[in-house]
């Protein structure tokens, strides 16, 4: 069906030619690196490219992005039939964990920005952080400016290095990219579900699952909504 439309399969070539396919090892790397200077990164999968087709917000907050890294095997598989070439991949949820192992975030504030209320104690439980806070939002419409203006306003309050959003495609990345226009210094990485995995309130899908490249078949029957 992709190939059907010219323009759906140029838009997304180009999107394709943008992904840093790359381990999670190297994508952690990649954002311990840019910290400092400020920005936001994009994790992208097969909701994310539909939404790159259809939602004109969506379509510029990922082409801000500094980085993006390939969630899922949909944007790899899609560049495989464009190049002939099989690259890795860098999902959400392994790259937060590394991230969040790494001793290096012990020197910077961090800001959760969504997922579950106990999610906190948990990351700082398993993860021996200290320097963590949380903000749990109702809900935003990432339309509405005013609104995310006030939520701009509580984040700052707390001047993070670092904010975290769980709030899922394509909301987080939309809101990575206002929160970025107005404090250049912040550095923002939307992990969607990601932070509900390493809190434990969701369930990831077993190694199996994910060493055959069909984690979404497990998260569809779990969360098919």
């Amino acid at each position: 069906l992709i190939y059907i439309s010219r323009f759906t399969r140029k838009k997304l070539d180009k999107l394709s030619k943008k992904i840093t396919f790359t381990n999670t090892i190297n994508a952690k790397s990649i954002i311990l690196n840019n910290i400092d200077h400020g920005g936001y990164v994009s994790f992208i999968g097969l909701h994310g490219f539909s939404e790159y087709l259809t939602n004109n917000e969506y379509f510029k907050s990922i082409n801000n992005s500094k980085f993006i890294f390939c969630d899922s095997i949909f944007p790899k598989y899609y560049n495989f039939f464009i190049n002939f070439k099989f690259l890795n991949k860098s999902p959400g949820p392994d790259v937060l964990s590394l991230l969040l192992s790494d001793n290096l975030l012990k020197n910077y504030k961090i800001l959760f920005y969504g997922g579950h209320n106990f999610l906190l104690e948990c990351v700082k439980k398993k993860y021996s952080l200290n320097n963590v806070y949380q903000i749990i939002p109702g809900q935003i419409d990432y339309n509405n400016k005013p609104l995310l203006m006030k939520e701009y306003k509580k984040i700052k309050q707390i001047n993070p290095d670092i904010v975290i959003i769980g709030l899922g495609c394509p909301k987080q990345e939309i809101i990575a990219d206002f929160f970025y226009k107005i404090e250049k210094k912040i550095f923002i990485i939307p992990v969607g579900a990601a932070l509900n995995f390493v809190s434990g309130y969701e369930k990831r899908a077993p190694k199996l699952f994910r060493l055959m490249e069909i984690e979404f078949l497990w998260r569809f029957f779990q969360s098919p909504n």
